[in-house]
């Protein structure tokens, strides 16, 4: 039978493998957005106040979604610090002061209320 992939007719050995290069590709590019990925995890772990080593944990099945769920739920050492600085009357972080709370029934009105 001759077509256009008969074997005489075509020489194989001088083809580029395209399946290859592609699959270089896509892993590269898969790389680049798993590490962008990490990076991110690591920025938001370090703002809410937990060591970035914390992304660590994403390695270990199971335990990673228990974490992500205490993670997400739990206060985080940012608001526990936040709370007790307004508690201390020191106001919020970065030297903006408190903002006073209403009147407490039966009591004096706290400093500053109007």
């Amino acid at each position: 039978m001759i077509g256009p992939m008969d074997p005489d007719l075509y020489d194989w050995s001088e083809s580029f493998d395209l399946t290859g290069a592609a699959a270089w590709v896509f892993f590269g590019v898969m790389a680049v957005v798993w590490v962008i990925g990490i990076a991110a995890y690591v920025a938001i772990l370090r703002k809410a106040g937990y060591s970035g080593w914390w992304i660590l944990i994403m390695l270990v099945p199971v335990v990673n979604i228990v974490m992500f769920l205490v993670f997400a739920f739990a206060e985080w050492p940012v608001q526990r610090a936040l709370r007790a600085a307004q508690g201390a009357g020191q106001g919020y972080p970065g030297g903006y002061p408190a903002i006073p709370g209403p009147p407490r029934p039966g009591g004096p009105p706290p400093p500053g209320w109007r």
